[in-house]
């Protein structure tokens, strides 16, 4: 039986059930036939580890070969080679990198995921301990959790330190006081910033100055959202509620615009929302939330306007069209919005 090494690295229940593992009663099991059906592969996975084992089913008992280092030859090689290819898949796909630990990284980790669903992507090999998020939109990156030492920024001190870089407004320059606040490190030093990750400053503090990174390299994106108004009273509900949940379209993001279109008898962009939540587990179809903003009259945003400007027909949510946007766009500012 072998030991998988899982170093840095944790496993994840859904990536193993989507990979194939099933739940036991002592955790999660996955098997399969290899080398063309001459050996039976079995591997269990708990939440903090993984073993594997073969069973040659010749002899129906386990091939222990498999896992001598010291085992040679052209046949256990081989063997070798196609046991191991499929346990690294199931690492690759099965786990994430685990190399985080602080409590507030942590938590600083779950605000993005539940807010912004963006993956950490760990781009170096030889820097396992740093990771960047980036907006999935541009691929502009808005922060970067890194392991260092304190004596990078402050004090002479060499322990071990988790901070985050942040983009920041070259305005806000006088942020920095070199206590909660430094230049950025390993960045330009004029538009990020670093922030520890040791609880001198509070995790919601800190939440907002990812926020306004993410502001500072977001393309805002509009959407229109057709209505079947007489199969649901949108505008009754809106009125009571300010805030719905609809369908996603595909690469939605917090703070977009999303324009609801009634259809007949009104056939007109009739209110104005933001994207507030994207990606909401509890819902099957409607799996974001937007919030009302403005409601429009009937007669500013007709189907003969919209037709005018790029959009010729609201079958489905899809993002609208250039020339639609700017006119949008224009009105907002023209109101001096202030969402």
């Amino acid at each position: 039986m072998r030991t998988v090494n899982l170093k840095n690295k944790k496993i994840e229940i859904e990536k193993l059930i989507s990979y194939g593992f099933h739940k036991t009663k002592n955790g999660y099991l996955y098997e399969t036939e290899i080398f063309q059906n001459q050996f039976h592969m079995i591997v269990t996975a708990t939440k903090k580890e993984m073993t594997s084992k073969l069973i040659d089913n010749a002899s129906e008992e386990e091939y222990a070969l498999v896992d001598v280092e010291s085992s040679v030859g052209e046949f256990v090689g081989k063997l070798k080679l196609e046991y191991d290819e499929l346990l690294n898949d199931m690492i690759q796909k099965c786990t994430v990198p685990n190399v985080f630990h602080q409590k507030q990284t942590l938590e600083i980790i779950d605000y993005v995921k539940e807010k912004y669903n963006n993956p950490l992507e760990f781009l170096w090999d030889q820097y396992a301990g740093d990771a960047i998020y980036r907006n999935p939109n541009n691929q502009k990156w808005y922060a970067a959790l890194l392991t260092t030492t304190k004596n990078k920024f402050e004090g002479k001190e060499k322990e071990p330190i988790e901070v985050i870089d942040l983009r920041c407004d070259t305005t806000e320059e006088s942020m920095v006081d070199y206590k909660l606040i430094f230049p950025g490190y390993h960045m330009n030093k004029k538009s990020w910033i670093t922030v520890p990750l040791d609880g001198r400053m509070k995790t919601k503090k800190i939440c907002e100055l990812i926020d306004k990174s993410y502001e500072l390299v977001k393309t805002t994106n509009a959407w229109v959202l057709p209505s079947n108004v007489k199969m649901f009273d949108v505008e009754g509900y809106l009125d009571k509620h300010k805030s719905i949940c609809w369908h996603q379209p595909k690469n939605v993001q917090v703070g977009d615009y999303a324009y609801i279109y009634y259809g007949v008898p009104y056939s007109a962009i009739m209110a104005k929302c933001i994207v507030e939540k994207v990606n909401l587990k509890e819902y099957t179809d409607c799996d974001m939330q937007i919030r009302l903003i403005e409601k429009y009259k009937q007669e500013d945003y007709p189907l003969s306007l919209l037709k005018e400007y790029g959009l010729t027909s609201v079958r489905g949510p899809r993002s609208i069209p250039e020339k639609l946007a700017k006119l949008l766009e224009k009105d907002r500012k023209g109101k001096g919005e202030d969402t």
